[in-house]
């Protein structure tokens, strides 16, 4: 176990980055402090997919439990399995499309190949906690596939910056995350694609509407 830590807080984004280029292994698997593995066959499962799988399959997804603050309740399913499976099904252009909708597979729950980073790149470091959409995107639209084995991956505490449900003023880590998911729309969606954008103060909506040529 190596411990490797930042002199002051860098954001999700860089910290990861920070990681991956420590890791000699290769396949990677990250989740956050206060989540679980859901039990001791989640990194052979995942080591036995890539096997399985296609060269340019480059990230394994699994299933994500919503927990409780205590991670001993289960308040939901993070992935729908029948639209996980019908996804496996498309290019990667098309499961960029999908993920122009919606970020619906869990990071934490994901495996990747370390050569991933070689061919495709970093997380981009303009964002600062948004690690995983932005990926999702990058990667899908440059060649990369996605596959969802289903198999249970993560226990994922509910409440976090991704799932803050508090009323009132937002505070500024969660402004900074929002803020991320703006420049995602900017960067990694409206480029490619003629969209229609729409936001309250705890959400971001997007209709996917047409190829730009």
């Amino acid at each position: 176990v190596i411990f490797s830590i930042n002199e002051e807080n860098q954001g999700t984004v860089k910290t990861i980055n920070r990681a991956v280029r420590q890791c000699t292994g290769e396949y990677i698997l990250f989740f956050a402090a206060d989540d679980a593995l859901c039990n001791e066959s989640v990194i052979s499962n995942h080591v036995n997919s890539f096997q399985k799988a296609d060269e340019n399959v480059y990230m394994i997804s699994s299933q994500c439990y919503m927990m409780d603050i205590n991670l001993e309740k289960k308040l939901e399913n993070f992935v729908k399995p029948t639209a996980a499976t019908s996804f496996n099904k498309l290019s990667a252009i098309e499961q960029y499309k999908v993920f122009c909708k919606s970020c619906f597979l869990a990071i934490g729950a994901t495996a990747m190949k370390r050569s991933m980073f070689t061919e495709f790149g970093f997380f981009n470091e303009e964002y600062k906690f948004i690690e995983d959409w932005s990926y999702f995107l990058h990667l899908t639209r440059n060649g990369g596939l996605v596959r969802y084995v289903d198999f249970e991956g993560l226990l994922h505490r509910d409440g976090g910056v991704s799932h803050y449900m508090a009323e009132g003023e937002l505070p500024p880590h969660v402004l900074a995350y929002k803020y991320d998911m703006l420049k995602i729309f900017e960067n990694e969606i409206i480029p490619y694609y003629f969209v229609t954008c729409f936001y309250s103060s705890t959400s971001i909506y997007i209709f996917l509407q047409q190829d730009l040529q």
